[in-house]
């Protein structure tokens, strides 16, 4: 999964109100400077983790993602929350909110699911960083409330699930989202009921709805132009069909020399190893979790001709083992 930087910089700024430098938790993350300063700039998500633990361990602040979450303003979503609150209601505004959303993620992270009398606007990823769960959630609650006009000290959702266990001290919790909140729940998201979904906006504009709606399609197209998303392609094209891709193959497909092609992945904070490991990961996980293939033909599916060496993956990626994800992922 590769994100934008921008969703890095609210926590940066939290150190630095604190008395931190950012320059070395960059380096301890292995993310380059000058992609960190870009805001077109994209790192992945394992980089995402090593820089989350790397501020966790000087911060002072309480509930992290939460107060990184505060400072994530409506500028910052490139334009996509401005599309939200120019929608009839709530429900459009979370339609171009997944459609668009390869503008912070290269990966699908949002979904809206519907539930027995309301819906649920999950967070995809397993196991993500608590400090990040909390980011993600509470940028999320905060920008419903703008886009409809409800106050940012109204709790207007009436439920919160987090996947990870209840905190010693929930009071930052409670402040931040009102009591509607279930830790060890099985999903992380928002639960949504349906006629709050159809909740009328009060800025809504079908004008500047289509202005921002083209912007944005067109921000895409230039996005999945991009390096990255283009190798990523070749590669889940190749796993899919059974067969891993090495670079120099991947750099024929594209027309370029393999010293080229490592240097335009550098340039989007991306390497041609971590994007493999990557794409193997999400692949095992969704066969693991939605097929009946047996445990070695999904290891080789992915290019694993020995169970040991993807086991040893398995538990690299998620902490468990492919039959225990299997059966509690």
């Amino acid at each position: 999964m590769v994100l934008s930087v921008r969703l890095l910089h609210p926590f940066g700024a939290t150190l630095a109100d604190e008395g931190h430098l950012v320059a070395p938790i960059l380096e301890e993350a292995q993310i380059p400077h000058h992609i960190y300063d870009d805001p077109d700039g994209r790192v992945d998500f394992e980089h995402v983790k090593r820089f989350l633990t790397a501020v966790s361990t000087r911060t002072a602040t309480a509930a992290l993602g939460l107060e990184a979450a505060r400072r994530y303003d409506a500028a910052q979503f490139h334009m996509l929350e401005y599309l939200a609150a120019s929608g009839q209601n709530l429900r459009a505004a979370i339609d171009a909110l997944t459609q668009h959303q390869v503008l912070l993620s290269k990966a699908n992270v949002l979904r809206l699911e519907e539930l027995p009398s309301k819906y649920l606007l999950r967070y995809l990823p397993p196991d993500p960083p608590r400090c990040w769960a909390d980011f993600v959630i509470g940028m999320l609650t905060l920008a419903s409330r703008r886009v409809v006009g409800i106050p940012p000290t109204v709790h207007s959702v009436p439920e919160v699930w987090f996947s990870h266990p209840r905190p010693d001290d929930d009071r930052a919790y409670r402040a931040f989202f009102g009591d509607g909140i279930v830790f060890n729940a099985p999903a992380t998201g928002l639960i949504l009921e349906p006629e709050w979904l159809d909740r009328p906006m009060q800025r809504a504009n079908g004008r500047a709805w289509a202005l921002l709606d083209r912007q944005l399609t067109e921000e895409r197209r230039r996005v999945d132009g991009q390096t990255t998303q283009r190798v990523e392609r070749l590669v889940v094209e190749a796993i899919e069909g059974g067969r891993l891709i090495a670079l120099p193959d991947v750099a024929r497909r594209l027309g370029a020399s393999c010293s080229t092609l490592k240097r335009q992945l550098r340039r989007e904070g991306e390497s041609y190893t971590t994007l493999m490991d990557r794409v193997r990961r999400a692949t095992a996980m969704r066969l693991l979790l939605q097929s009946d293939l047996s445990i070695a033909e999904v290891a080789d599916r992915i290019g694993y001709a020995d169970v040991s060496a993807f086991s040893r993956a398995c538990k690299r990626w998620t902490g468990k083992s492919p039959v225990a994800y299997r059966h509690q992922g």
